[in-house]
């Protein structure tokens, strides 16, 4: 079971991997030992910008403007009148 879920974390990277700079290879070796967990808020190589343009699901789009962050580095500084990270 625990090999399944590895081959489709692996292949769900893979497919969204067009809008990251770099893919990230899953290993065996990154999964919590006593839970079977992969905590990806800690993987470095995340993106955000704050909005929602469709646009940006474009698979050629240039990310230079966007600012590198972990998900657990977003806070209420980038929050909108509302109170959410996107617009």
């Amino acid at each position: 079971m625990r090999f399944l879920i590895q081959c489709l974390l692996l292949i769900s990277f893979s497919l969204s991997a067009a809008a990251r700079d770099s893919a990230v290879l899953i290993s065996p070796f990154m999964f919590d030992k006593t839970s079977d967990q992969l905590f990806i808020a800690s993987i470095d190589g995340w993106i955000f910008k704050q909005g929602n343009n469709t646009a940006w699901a474009n698979k050629n789009i240039s990310t230079a403007n966007w600012k590198k962050l972990k998900p657990t580095e977003l806070n209420t500084t980038y929050a909108d009148k509302n109170g959410k990270a996107a617009k």
